[in-house]
């Protein structure tokens, strides 16, 4: 038996109904594991990027304050700040990894999960193995692309974040 072209596969898969049930549902189950990894992942690195440009806010904000009361209008004017670098270099390091997060995680992590889906469907074919299983396959589709954070509004987060920070 040739499974290479897939049409056979597809023609005896009925066969294996009660088998592929089983491993379907794992299927299912494994991406919806793996896509709430993906999400813990957005959301955790997004909650620090947020907390980071805060405490870049809070440092530049105490440094003015300190550098106002000890010293004269006019030296504000002549002094290069060298104590903003950090800051700047922070804020740097902080754009780069909100352009990365928006425009490589992101797209990517969509990217993989339909590509992944597509691959099912074209291994599995136009043949459901049962009314539940497309049900789930359907729950699972749904929940990735109307409920998770960096499906839904990732973009627009990051986006904001870094409309923020430049």
């Amino acid at each position: 038996m040739h499974f290479g072209g897939g049409l056979l596969v597809r023609q005896n898969f009925a066969h294996y109904a009660p088998y592929t049930a089983a491993v379907e549902k794992e299927f299912f189950e494994a991406v919806r594991r793996e896509v709430d990894k993906a999400e813990k992942f957005y959301v955790d690195i997004l909650d620090i990027l947020k907390t980071d440009f805060q405490d870049l806010i809070l440092q530049s904000y105490r440094l003015k304050q300190r550098k106002s009361t000890t010293s004269s209008p006019s030296s504000l004017l002549t002094s290069p700040e060298p104590h903003y670098r950090p800051i700047a270099s922070s804020l740097h390091c902080l754009i780069q990894t909100l352009n990365l997060l928006k425009y490589n995680y992101l797209p990517f992590s969509k990217l993989a999960i339909k590509k992944i889906f597509k691959k099912h469907d074209k291994i599995v074919g136009a043949v459901a193995v049962n009314q539940e299983m497309e049900a789930l396959k359907y729950d699972v589709i749904d929940t990735i692309t109307k409920k998770k954070a960096f499906w839904v509004k990732g973009e627009k987060s990051v986006g904001e974040l870094l409309n923020e920070a430049e």
